[in-house]
């Protein structure tokens, strides 16, 4: 009995040794685990690129620098201050709608060709801070009619007028085709936000626009963000 007293003893005794030296080397792999290879992106603009907030993007971690009614010369003042004293891996700028919303349609030209500079403005800077750049292009203005558009819809249509959305989403067309043969040229990456929301007529899904026709809702940000996990690079 003492016998096996004693070498029941020793297999316990051992097995207590064994577990002992494997704990430092399970608790030393748990506290050294690599760190999230997540790439830190940050994201400027105005109001649109602003209220997008933090997107879930797998792979990055996301900065939010949009600033509501901004347009585009004004983020492009900010760029180094806000987006490149950040020393992000890559920076996503997204908007230029305010520049035509916020403009005279005789200034139509001077501000397209501003916006235009201002966008490779921001790229000049970013090349020299060696970040690389990712465009987007604006989302368009709804132009799907509600009940109360029809009469007044009608009655422009009959005189000739275009639509105030109709108009503004030409001049906002017009600085996106710009914006893709810039990206094409300069062998960027393109994130194209208008084909993201649009309607199949070139206007904003309705659903994807709050109530003052402008503003994005939670379905059209929804929209983006999936549009942009599908499309965006690592």
């Amino acid at each position: 009995m003492r016998t096996k007293h004693l070498v029941a003893r020793f297999i316990v005794s051992s097995f207590l040794a064994v577990s002992a030296s494997l704990t430092p080397h399970f608790s030393q792999a748990q506290t050294t685990k690599p760190m999230s290879d997540s790439k830190h992106l940050l994201i400027i603009g105005a109001s649109y690129a602003g209220n997008w907030g933090q997107p879930e993007l797998p792979g990055y971690r996301i900065t939010n620098k949009g600033v509501g009614g901004e347009e585009s010369w004004q983020v492009a003042a900010r760029f180094e201050a806000d987006a490149l004293a950040l020393k992000p891996d890559v920076i996503l700028i997204w908007g230029h709608i305010n520049d035509i919303t916020r403009s005279s349609p005789d200034k139509y030209d001077f501000v397209k060709q501003r916006a235009i500079k201002s966008y490779e403005e921001m790229l000049v800077k970013a090349r020299a801070a060696n970040i690389p750049v990712i465009l987007a292009t604006e989302i368009t203005l709804p132009t799907a009619l509600e009940w109360r558009d029809w009469v007044p819809a009608a009655v422009g249509w009959i005189r000739g007028k275009e639509s105030y959305a109709s108009r503004i989403n030409r001049e906002v067309k017009a600085i996106n085709t710009a914006l893709r043969q810039m990206a094409a040229k300069e062998k960027l990456q393109l994130l194209d936000l208008e084909k993201a929301v649009d309607d199949g007529s070139g206007g904003r899904k309705p659903d994807y626009a709050q109530a003052d026709r402008s503003h994005v809702t939670s379905a059209g940000y929804t929209a983006i963000t999936k549009y942009v996990r599908a499309n965006l690079k690592s």
